[in-house]
């Protein structure tokens, strides 16, 4: 049916009604977020704020309708008139079509315009007011202060139920005029701000009635749900605009623009779920998809059906199925009922039974140590002059007791203890599932038991690895490392009974920290060649101490005798340095000492080594010196009572012996002078032979 230009006049009327309402919505909203200082309230401003663009834009088309309308007319009119009145109508057509050429160009620019920014306004938005408020989320901080602590709940609530029943009359008057076919472009405008009403304002006034009991989460959580809200919505504007492009149209029929929300127009019209569906399938396919056989077949089969599959849902929700190794708890309204075994259980129907199902009978496994902390872990064997984290990561590793020192006298290298890396894993099962939970001894157990099992196992082992040097853990405290924290961990376990029972802990990969692994190997075997060297020291010794008293226990006894010896020799010298010393002990420490001296030589002799040959080569040689000069002193003797008894023999013989003994195997000359001559001169060369050479 033609429409005339007051019926666009309405519509246009309409659509300023509906930007005036949107704008007005849109300024409260925004001076109580100010107000309110609320990241909801702003999230629902800028939520509101894309509704003037498609009330704007409404309004210019149904504007453009009545202008294209009065064109029609007079040009209608100009067709009836005389031939002169026509030959005018022919010049000037051009000029009487600029209205409907304005409007053709609003629906194939405008709509899809405003779409677009409107779809990339919400998805955008949307998303990075998600991301800033989520960070204020999870820390804590939106959940405890989500509005301002002085707001005036009551003020503002009232104010939200004004706006959020102006919105709604406004949009529920608008929605009621698009079931005249002219007026249909107007449910763009009434489904967006229908949807601002309900998930937007509606929220706020749901999150400041909360406000009022102490409730900050639901305002809290508000705020991101509205962005969220935001986000879905640009994205059904993208698919409108995707399926717009194919859907094939008849000539003349309205085009419904993307920012005509579907799910939203249900609000406007709750009434008529089907026929919303219905429309939404006709118009996407192009044709009444919904009069075919099937679609008929389907309308009269569909409420039986609905309810069959509720009754088969409520049905199946009331079924538990336990695996052979789990437990399920089931509750009722959130109180316990009972714990079901593996196999088939009943409860009541969904939401009002519920069953939580946990593995009791499967081994879980902690992964504790110095490589707990990182995901990712590089895989294959740890040496320990590879690469044991991934490259930007860092190991937690543990400190160890000092190690000894070498000499083994108690004391240790250093005061500080090292560090060590190593993978320790602790698995453990549950036992009792009611104390894990808490149910019926809430004081008893803990929030967390896994958590507490992490904390207990992190602390025993950071106390055995104190008190155990790194030696140690390398070598023998390795092999019942495992056993040890299993026992030290359960046992502090059983005192909180949360129902955890560990059965095994692992310790592997032991090893120093990879960048001073060469440093260990060059300590290691610095160590192992101070052993060398003892041990050879030692032998050396054996071998001197054997040398010289025969044998290493025997040396050790006579050096022992001469340490008491030099203690008697001491004290017997500070009493003879006194003037009132005690001769009875003077002579008494004599006695001992010759004893001792007596003793230490007798150990000597018998013990058969060079002390003991050196003593007995010293006595042949004092004897052989005194025989010698004993016999000397005899001869003297004898010397002299000869010559006592022959003055002139005994000389005579002594030079002529002398004589003998000096000119045997020497040249001698004879020289015999005449008788009555005078004795002659005799003149001997007598050279000495030239060292290395010949003498004449």
């Amino acid at each position: 049916m033609t429409q005339d230009k007051q019926t666009y006049q309405r519509a246009t009327t309409a659509a300023l009604v509906g930007f005036v309402t949107h704008l007005v919505l849109t300024l409260f909203v925004a001076v109580l977020g100010i107000y309110a200082a609320s990241p909801a309230f702003h999230a629902v401003t800028w939520y509101l704020l894309p509704g003037l663009a498609i009330w704007a834009i409404l309004w210019l088309v149904f504007n453009q309708h009545g202008h294209e309308r009065a064109e029609a007319l007079e040009a209608a009119r100009l067709a009836d008139s005389d031939a002169a009145s026509a030959a005018i109508f022919d010049e000037a057509g051009a000029q009487l079509a600029q209205a409907r050429t304005r409007l053709e160009n609003l629906y194939k620019w405008g709509l899809p315009g405003v779409s677009i920014l409107t779809a990339v306004y919400l998805i955008g938005l949307g998303a990075l007011l998600i991301y800033r408020l989520q960070g204020a989320l999870s820390d804590g901080g939106l959940l405890e202060q989500p509005a301002n602590p002085e707001l005036n709940i009551s003020l503002v609530a009232l104010l939200l139920v004004i706006c959020w029943l102006m919105g709604f009359l406004v949009a529920r008057y608008v929605a009621g005029m698009t079931r005249m076919d002219a007026w249909q472009g107007l449910r763009g405008g009434a489904s967006y701000l229908i949807g601002n009403v309900f998930l937007g304002i509606l929220p706020l006034l749901i999150g400041t009635v909360a406000l009022a009991i102490d409730n900050t989460a639901v305002l809290a959580y508000f705020a991101v749900f509205v962005p969220g809200i935001m986000v879905l919505l640009g994205l059904e504007i993208v698919l409108g605009l995707i399926f717009g492009i194919y859907r094939p149209r008849k000539p003349d029929e309205f085009v419904r623009p993307a920012f005509d929300s579907r799910v939203m127009g249900w609000l406007t019209r709750p009434e008529s779920i089907g026929k919303i569906f219905s429309e939404t399938l006709n118009y996407q396919f192009g044709f009444e998809i919904s009069r075919s056989w099937f679609m008929r077949l389907l309308s009269k089969a569909l409420v039986p059906l609905i309810i069959v599959c509720v009754l088969i849902v409520v049905g199946m929700s009331s079924i538990v199925i336990v695996e052979p190794h789990q437990q399920a708890v089931i509750t009722t309204n959130g109180a316990f009922t009972k714990i079901a075994e593996p196999g088939l259980s009943f409860k009541a129907p969904w939401p009002i039974g519920r069953a939580t199902k946990y593995d009791v009978n499967r081994v879980h496994t902690l992964e504790l140590g110095s490589r707990a902390h990182l995901e990712e872990t590089i895989d294959g064997p740890i040496l320990w002059t590879n690469a044991h984290v991934r490259e930007g990561s860092n190991e937690q590793l543990i400190v160890t007791a000092p190690t000894p020192s070498a000499e083994n006298t108690g004391l240790t290298d250093s005061v500080l203890g090292e560090m060590l890396g190593a993978d320790i894993a602790v698995k453990f099962r549950i036992t009792d599932l009611q104390q894990y939970l808490g149910i019926g001894q809430p004081e008893q157990s803990a929030q967390d038991p896994e958590q507490l099992l992490r904390a207990i196992a992190d602390q025993q082992i950071t106390r055995f690895f104190a008190t155990h040097d790194t030696n140690a853990l390398l070598t023998t405290a390795r092999q019942h490392a495992g056993e040890t924290l299993r026992g030290r961990i359960q046992d502090e376990l059983d005192n909180y009974n949360v129902g955890l029972e560990v059965v095994f802990v692992s310790v592997s990969g032991v090893h120093p920290p990879g960048d001073v692994a060469d440093q260990y190997h060059q300590r290691v075997n610095a160590l192992q060649e101070m052993q060398t060297e003892i041990q050879g020291a030692r032998q050396d010794a054996a071998v001197l101490l054997s040398g010289v008293a025969g044998s290493r226990e025997a040396a050790l006894e006579i050096a022992d005798q001469i340490r008491q010896l030099r203690e008697l020799e001491a004290e017997a010298l500070t009493l003879r340095d006194q003037a009132d010393a005690d001769a009875a002990r003077v002579a008494e420490l004599d006695t001992l000492i010759a004893e001792k001296q007596a003793s230490i030589e007798l150990l000597l002799l018998d013990s058969g080594g060079q002390s003991g040959q050196l003593i007995m080569q010293a006595r042949a040689y004092r004897w052989t010196v005194a025989l010698e000069a004993q016999a000397r002193a005899l001869r003297r003797q004898s010397e002299i009572l000869a010559y006592e008894n022959a003055p002139r023999y005994y000389p005579m013989r002594r030079y002529l012996n002398m004589l003998a003994s000096t000119l045997e195997d020497r040249p001698k000359t004879f020289i015999v002078p005449a008788p009555g001559s005078p004795p002659p001169n005799v003149v001997l060369e007598l050279p000495q032979p030239a060292i290395g050479g010949a003498g004449r």
